[in-house]
Order: structure tokens, then sequence, then C-alpha cells
């Protein structure tokens, strides 16, 4: 299969619990060859932090994989609407957090974010 645009594609899902939180990546070249990420915070932070820390990592692989336009699918309204400016962080966390997603955005010639449900995001 040839690649009909340059977009990669990056999922991102996030779960927690009290041993701590899980992530999973799925990153897909722009031939649509994917490969999956299993990653564990063995760290205490809260719902959206690790969601945060997801999509950093997700973005950090991306670039490492020399991905110069990147389409980002999340189920995480918080952090779309944040990225998209619809919602303010509004605390300092949060906002560090924005700003590390904003400048991670920066090294792509073209990037997005869509939210997607739950149910879509596997």
């Amino acid at each position: 299969m040839i690649a009909q645009d340059n977009w990669w594609i990056l999922h991102v899902d996030r779960t927690s619990n009290s041993q701590g939180s899980d992530v999973g990546l799925i990153i897909a070249n722009p031939n649509r060859v994917a490969v999956e990420y299993t990653l564990r915070f063995n760290f205490s932070t809260t719902n959206n932090m690790a969601k945060y820390e997801a999509h950093i990592i997700g973005l950090k692989i991306t670039k490492e994989l020399d991905a110069d336009e990147v389409k980002v699918f999340s189920d995480s309204q918080l952090i779309v609407s944040q990225v998209q400016d619809e919602y303010e962080a509004k605390d300092l966390t949060m906002s560090r957090y924005l700003q590390k997603i904003m400048d991670l955005s920066m090294s792509f010639k073209k990037w997005d974010i869509q939210r997607i449900p739950s149910s879509e995001n596997a």
C-alpha cells in the first residue's frame, strides 16, 4: 500500500488504578504500518496528569520516528479542548503540561488533535 499523504496517526489511551497508570499508544506511519506501546507510570499522578503524560510521550515517540505531520486522536475532552483553546488550563501544573504539548507540536510541520469517543479509541 502506497501512502496517499504524509500524516502519521497517534492514538492515545490511558487508564489508571491504585497500582499506577497504564498508557496505550498506537502510532501508524503514512503507509498505516503501526506500532503499539504500553507503558506503566509507577508514580503518583492524577487522572489528568496521566493523560497529559501519555500525550507527551506519544508525541515524543512519533517525532523520534521522524514524523513531520501527525494527527492525534484522543478521548480526553480536557486535553483536546485545552489544546484547541476552548478550555483554560486553570492551575500551574495543567498550564505547564499544556505548554509542553504546544512546544512539542511546534516540532512538526503539520499537526492536528481530535477528540474521539472512548469506544472508538481502541
